[in-house]
């Protein structure tokens, strides 16, 4: 799904900006004077003391900025106390945690946290003079003086029909005051001429700059029901409205270059089909999208069909068809993108499509990768863009799923072709594990399948690959030099007579996965404590231990003493052992001394 409402939550973080970065001009408000009524007519052209008019004076802005001075450090403490923060309370419970009883009671006496500036408890807040109106001499701020009107009536003009101003006495003839011109469907409110009743806006002073912005309001076709493109060049963005269908005569073309819609012709979660006998090529920039469903998701989507002879081109973008639902019945698609196409569901029941991409054929969906191909098509697919059929290997439904692997799909009906077709991977191969083995199953048509030779491409260390004696299978063999990663298995074989290409080809993926992680982390190596348990000296001896994030299960502690199990106790993430003369060795010429050799293995299940 596309995303289209960015810029406001930029202009958002600017204004925070600006009002908490130090060194930033604080600007006062009113700075401008406000328009006063001169009154001059051809009676009264100039002022007197007795029409009482002054002109008030503009002002200048507050040009202070910001110092280390201007802000005040706040403290608020964000710290959490956790376990650490709180002392070891006697006979707690094996995790040393405490009772409810005692957590009621327990302070955080153990906590270490200071407040700082890194921690974020200390902050900086904007408190200047200047903000709250307080200026000074350094700034430059000039307050704005508001004028007075003339009085003067003008007993002459005002017997005339002039197009005063209403109710206002002493007034000059009523001017427009538009900054850009009025049209009936946007008019100044402001202006007491464009403004006034049944106004003639042919007499409007403002600029052209309206009519562009009106223009650029219209930035966008929109099309609904049945619509007829024939030989149009159309260079807006065009979206659909409800249900549609466009039928092509002749050639099309859309071209748009950057613009705030995402797509070229955007189907809005409605139902799209394009048919007819003409052509439509889209062309759009990077990261745009040709014909695409901006609005699809789990629960909202429409299909896309392309029908009768429809000859659909896409150049550039990130891609061409992006749809919940793609049905081609006919006509031929050459998709030239990023990705070429972007679907949950694929259906194609005849026709011609050719797609290729800089990261793949085909971008499967979070919502699904459905695919339903007639039986009468050929699939060919190929690891290169733009690849040529004659370089390409026939390959099944599947194919158009591996996203990123694939970068080329052909798809159509074909005459008999010579192909080979690999199996998926049987087996799993890890690295560090030693020696594992993993199978390929080998699949010919019209080859002859004892010609059959398996080449890697690229590095491959610590893999070998050995073919059947009847060349169905291939081995791949793993030893302890294997690195996580995928390698690739090239083969090929020579085509019978009279079928095309001369030689078949397919590759197998070889995935080795990363060596297993140990999902345990030790918290508290363990450590020997001597106490005093039913007035007999005892060494305890614990250990703490956690999962990490997003494992669940359970570990278990197994004690070793003296290469002997022992039981401990605790549970969860804790375990101890309690050690008496019984369980240790006493030292040779000292036997009020006891030793031994304690360890605790740690195991994960899940």
């Amino acid at each position: 799904m596309m995303w289209k409402w960015k810029r406001p939550a930029a202009f958002l973080l600017a204004a925070a900006m600006i009002f908490t970065m130090p060194g930033v001009p604080a600007f006062a408000v009113e700075a401008g004077a406000s328009a006063v009524h001169t009154g001059l007519c051809e009676h009264h052209p100039e002022h007197t003391e007795d029409c009482g008019y002054t002109e008030g004076t503009e002002g200048a802005a507050c040009e202070h900025e910001h110092t280390e001075d201007c802000y005040t450090l706040v403290k608020k403490c964000v710290h959490e106390h956790d376990e650490n923060c709180y002392p070891v309370l006697e006979g707690s419970v094996p995790e040393n945690t405490a009772t409810p009883s005692e957590a009621e009671e327990a302070q955080p006496t153990a906590c270490t946290h200071e407040c700082s500036e890194e921690s974020g408890c200390i902050t900086k807040e904007l408190s200047c003079p200047h903000e709250r109106g307080e200026h000074d001499d350094s700034c430059g701020y000039i307050p704005a003086t508001e004028g007075t009107p003339c009085g003067y009536t003008c007993e002459q003009c005002n017997s005339q029909d002039s197009g005063l101003v209403p109710g206002v006495s002493g007034n000059a003839p009523a001017e427009c005051i538009c900054e850009t011109r009025c049209e009936q469907e946007a008019v100044n409110p402001d202006c007491p001429v464009c403004a006034a009743e049944d106004a003639d806006l042919s007499a409007c002073k403002g600029t052209e700059q309206a009519i562009s912005l009106m223009a650029a309001a219209a930035d966008h076709e929109t099309i609904s029901g049945n619509v007829t493109w024939e030989n149009r060049n159309i260079t807006t963005p065009v979206t659909v409205k409800g249900d549609t269908t466009i039928t092509l005569k002749g050639e099309n073309t859309i071209t748009i270059t950057e613009t705030a819609y995402d797509a070229a012709l955007d189907m809005y979660s409605a139902n799209l089909t394009i048919q007819g006998s003409g052509s439509l090529t889209v062309t759009v920039p990077d990261r745009k999208y040709g014909i695409a469903d901006g609005n699809w998701s789990d629960t909202a989507g429409g299909t896309l069909t392309i029908k009768d002879g429809a000859k659909i081109t896409t150049n550039g973008g990130q891609r061409g068809l992006s749809a919940k639902a793609i049905v081609i019945e006919n006509g031929t698609l050459n998709l030239n993108s990023g990705w070429g196409i972007g679907t949950a569901s694929l259906t194609m029941n005849g026709g011609t499509l050719y797609a290729t991409g800089k990261y793949g054929a085909i971008s499967n969906s979070r919502y699904g990768n459905a695919r339903n191909i007639n039986n009468s098509l050929t699939i060919l697919y190929s690891d290169k863009q733009n690849a040529k059929t004659d370089d390409m290997s026939v390959g099944t439904a599947a194919d158009t799923t591996r996203e990123g692997e694939v970068k080329t799909i052909y798809i159509a009906k074909m005459a008999p072709r010579a192909g080979l077709i690999v199996g998926a991977q049987q087996g799993t191969l890890q690295e560090s594990l030693g020696r594992q083995t993993a199978t390929f199953s080998v699949t010919g048509s019209k080859v002859k399948i004892n010609t059959l030779k398996v080449d890697w491409e690229g590095d491959h260390t610590g893999l070998t690959a050995v073919k059947s004696p009847d060349n169905q299978t291939i081995t791949v063999t793993a030893d302890n030099n294997v690195k996580e990663g995928r390698y690739k298995l090239k083969l090929t074989a020579d085509s019978e007579a009279g079928f095309s290409p001369a030689k078949a080809t397919a590759t197998a993926t070889v995935t080795v996965a990363a060596a297993p992680r140990n999902p345990i982390t030790i918290k508290k190596q363990a450590e020997v404590v001597y106490e005093k348990l039913g007035g007999e000296s005892v060494a305890v001896v614990d250990v703490k231990a956690s999962l990490e994030s997003g494992q669940s299960g359970q570990i278990t502690f197994q004690w070793y003493v003296n290469g002997k199990e022992c039981q401990g106790t605790g549970s969860g993430s804790y375990s101890k052992i309690v050690l008496t003369k019984s369980n240790l060795t006493p030292v040779e010429g000292r036997n009020w001394e006891y030793s031994g050799q304690v360890y605790c293995k740690l195991s994960y299940n899940n």
